[in-house]
């Protein structure tokens, strides 16, 4: 005689608390496969530290584009937004000239008296900080390595060519830069402008390189 219970499974028992959290320390999360990299990955560009230029050097370099010194606050402006540009370096300029409010400045408000202005501006700073000659300024580097006059120190010439050897860098470095923008800028209108900003950093380099001595 068979037995009544043939074929037919006792229910299952419930998980104890234990073995339920045992089983689920088992499960395994398969984290996505990373992403393939790039075939030819670009390499990171780091930019040189700033070396923001002086008062002078920016007035020198850029008043004809609407750089000028605050009178009140001896801060340098842009006359487009007149916000600081103190902490600009040559790079900083150049690409500022290129913003459209920059643009709309010298297109709409670039007349005759603004003109006026800015060389007027640029005068009082120079007249408030009058500035050597370049040829003075070689004569006296000299005489002071031969007989030590106007007082200039030894650490006072090595610390005034390590800043004519880091302008001469800057500048060096910086003209790369436009050239290589130049080679890929299709727009006739900006590379005339970078055109213009090279031929004015190639004549502030050789300014530097004669400070040196290099053109000598």
């Amino acid at each position: 005689m068979s037995d009544p219970s043939d074929g037919i499974m006792p229910p299952a028992l419930p998980a104890i608390d234990g073995e339920q959290h045992h089983h689920q320390q088992h499960v395994v999360h398969h984290e996505p496969a990373p992403l393939p990299l790039p075939e030819n990955p670009q390499p990171v560009v780091k930019r040189n530290k700033k070396v923001p230029l002086t008062p002078r050097e920016a007035v020198e370099a850029f008043a004809q584009r609407g750089i000028y010194v605050d009178s009140k606050t001896g801060s340098l402006r842009c006359s487009c937004n007149h916000k600081p540009s103190h902490k600009w370096d040559l790079y900083g300029y150049t690409r500022h000239f290129t913003f459209k409010c920059h643009k709309k400045y010298e297109e709409t408000m670039m007349n005759e008296e603004e003109v006026k202005r800015l060389v007027e501006a640029k005068e009082m700073y120079f007249k408030m900080f009058p500035v050597v000659t370049e040829s003075n300024i070689l004569r006296k580097r000299k005489r002071a390595f031969l007989t030590g006059e106007k007082n200039l120190t030894t650490e006072e010439v090595r610390n005034q060519e390590k800043h004519w050897m880091t302008m001469w860098k800057d500048a060096k470095d910086e003209l790369r830069k436009l050239r290589d923008e130049l080679r890929l800028e299709t727009d006739e209108e900006v590379r005339n402008e970078l055109m213009k900003d090279i031929e004015g950093l190639k004549n502030k380099k050789d300014d530097w390189a004669k400070l040196l001595g290099l053109n000598e």
